[in-house]
């Protein structure tokens, strides 16, 4: 399915950030869900949190993107 191989893609980036960037993880469906609220550094116990949060994402009833793009400029 297409949220799989965009999940897949998801921890591939992730994998390869280096320890000097910062990240965070917004998705979006009929809600609006972070990972963590402020960047954090793409240390090796933040990339496995974060994978392992992407792989418990499952699909949502619809997608609302305005919430998302307001949320990710606050």
């Amino acid at each position: 399915s297409r949220l799989v191989r965009a999940k897949r893609e998801l921890v591939r980036v992730i994998e390869q950030l280096p320890e000097e960037c910062e990240f965070t993880i917004l998705f979006y469906a009929d809600e609006v869900r972070q990972w963590r609220r402020m960047l954090v550094d793409a240390s090796g116990e933040n990339k496995r949190d974060a994978i392992e949060f992407v792989q418990r994402l499952g699909l949502g009833d619809r997608t609302n993107t305005h919430a998302a793009l307001v949320q990710s400029f606050e």
